[in-house]
């Protein structure tokens, strides 16, 4: 009798969960306890002295459920994901690539326009000597005709004058050397708009867009990484109240076997075991608080935010409003049509092939029109003028390299090779999409029959511990007994805390393996 006098005295510090009649409420008012039928009154016992047949059970409280209580401005599942998303760098490295694929777009545009340049110039030229000829002597006749000889073997024209000879310098012309050129032209590239173009800018859109969905990907990879680390998060907190208040019942316990082993009501093995379950449960507890901490770490760092004591705002625990699981085949088929990962593939296998055509244009002859006008200082067009001239010309060129027909065979073949190592590629992520969506629909199903089985067990350890209760009152249950059934319906209360958040969590990897939008997702429920 005495041990029960002792046992009424630690029960207060020692019972973790509230029982329907000692706080006066049904369990069910809140999320994730379950409310127990009544128990029946029992029976009067006649071999139970006046002296037990009176004690009442001390009141208790529910230290899982009170850590769950969600607070005022504390944090959210949405609010962590928008937070992780706003501050990701891999994001940030997604959206830098998709400016690179924009400026691109723009550069492939620019490189079909016609090109213009303009040239200024000025050279200094090395003196040369020009001549028309060199040195000799003119031969004058004052009349036309032949030339002839008189009397005296002189040279005489056909009037018989007498025919002189005169001496003539060389000619010579000096060169410029001061050269001044002002010049423009113009170059069209004809053949590029026939066979080029239109490949061309529809490969480089193609791969804007395929950067697009990257983005959009590594969106949602990391608001379901952040959602998920949100949840384990809230599982820690449930863990370190649960343990808390295990040691806490070893501990009384402890104490009542001590001051039983001073009376020799129990042995010394037993005490032990006692000290040993004793510092047992303080490593566990310390391992549950090093494991809030960093999930605390965690969820600090994909928020970009310092390290605080972070408050729970969202009620985990919260019935969530279920809807029948669709089959397997049709998320299946719902994956390979939404995945942004999927849909990025395509379009880069749509740019390589646009591109391949764009390659191969390039063994063809190439057709330029070109325009070009001078304004030059001497111009060379002009002989013999020390002046400025203006010239202009215009025309039509075919060039055709034939090296180039080598060259950009082998640089289309190894795009195409590279092509077809992205489809096969495509192919693979379309298996393991597979098999994601497998896995997270094995896992939701796996949650919800674990979330009902973890309340009718929470049901059961209510009425287990109710009839405890009832029993302790009149003398018919030990101490021991009421620790046990209390012990198992804390137990029981954190399995059902697990099996809310791990609905939440497999909740989120099937919208992820679907490529759902995570934001303001239902519970998927069977019927």
């Amino acid at each position: 009798m005495r041990n029960y006098a002792i046992a009424g005295s630690l029960l207060a510090a020692l019972l973790g969960v509230s029982n329907v009649e000692a706080q006066g409420v049904p369990a069910a008012a809140r999320p994730g306890a379950a409310a127990a039928p009544a128990a029946p009154a029992p029976a009067a016992a006649p071999d139970v002295t006046s002296d037990v047949t009176s004690r009442d059970a001390p009141k208790a409280h529910n230290p899982v459920l009170e850590a769950f209580a969600p607070v005022a401005g504390g944090l959210t599942a949405d609010e962590v994901a928008r937070r992780a998303v706003a501050t990701s760098e891999t994001i940030e490295v997604k959206n830098a690539e998709l400016r690179a694929a924009a400026a691109r777009v723009d550069s492939a545009m620019y490189q079909f326009y016609p090109r213009v340049s303009v040239k200024a110039a000025y050279s200094r030229l090395s003196p040369v000597s020009i001549t028309l000829g060199g040195g000799g002597n003119v031969v004058g006749a004052r009349a036309a005709g032949p030339l002839g000889t008189n009397a005296t073997g002189g040279v005489v024209d056909s009037q018989q004058n007498q025919v002189s000879a005169v001496t003539v310098p060389p000619t010579a012309f000096a060169s410029a050397q001061n050269s001044y050129s002002l010049s423009a032209s113009l170059t069209v590239p004809l053949s590029d708009y026939v066979l080029r173009l239109s490949s061309s800018m529809n490969a480089i859109k193609r791969n804007r867009e395929a950067t697009e969905l990257n983005v959009q990907a590594e969106r949602q990879k990391v608001e379901g990484d952040a959602r998920i680390a949100f949840f384990n998060w809230s599982r820690s907190i449930g863990q370190v109240a649960i343990t808390e208040k295990s040691l806490e019942r070893v501990q009384a316990r402890l104490r009542d076997a001590q001051a039983a082993f001073t009376v020799g009501a129990v042995t010394k093995a037993e005490l032990l075991r006692l000290e040993s379950l004793v510092a047992g449960t303080e490593a566990t507890l310390e391992t549950a608080r090093a494991f809030r901490e960093l999930a605390a770490h965690q969820l600090s760092i994909i928020m970009d935010s310092p390290e605080q004591d972070f408050a729970l705002g969202e009620d985990v625990l919260a019935e969530r409003a279920a809807r029948p699981l669709e089959p397997l085949s049709g998320l299946v088929a719902e994956a390979q049509q939404r995945r942004v990962e999927l849909r990025s593939m395509d379009k880069m296998v749509e740019s390589m092939r646009s591109g391949e055509k764009v390659i191969r244009a390039g063994q063809l002859p190439r057709i330029d029109a070109f325009a070009q006008y001078d304004y030059a200082n001497p111009n060379q067009r002009y002989l013999f003028l020390r002046e400025w001239r203006d010239t202009w010309m215009a025309g039509v060129q075919a060039t055709w390299t034939l090296n180039d027909i080598l060259i950009n065979g082998s640089s289309a073949a190894e795009l195409t090779a590279q092509r077809q190592g992205l489809e096969a590629q495509r192919k693979a992520a379309a298996e393991g999409i597979r098999m994601e969506v497998s896995t997270a629909y094995t896992d939701s199903r796996k949650a919800t029959a674990e979330l009902g089985a973890a309340k009718r067990a929470a049901e059961a350890s209510q009425a287990a511990y109710d009839t405890s209760v009832q029993l302790y009152r009149v003398g018919k249950a030990t101490t021991s007994e009421l620790i046990d059934a209390e012990a198992e319906l804390v137990n029981a209360n954190l399995k059902l805390v697990s099996a809310h958040i791990d609905t939440r969590v497999a909740e989120t990897k099937l919208a992820k393996a679907t490529g759902r939008e995570l934001h303001g997702q239902t519970k998927v429920a069977q019927q």
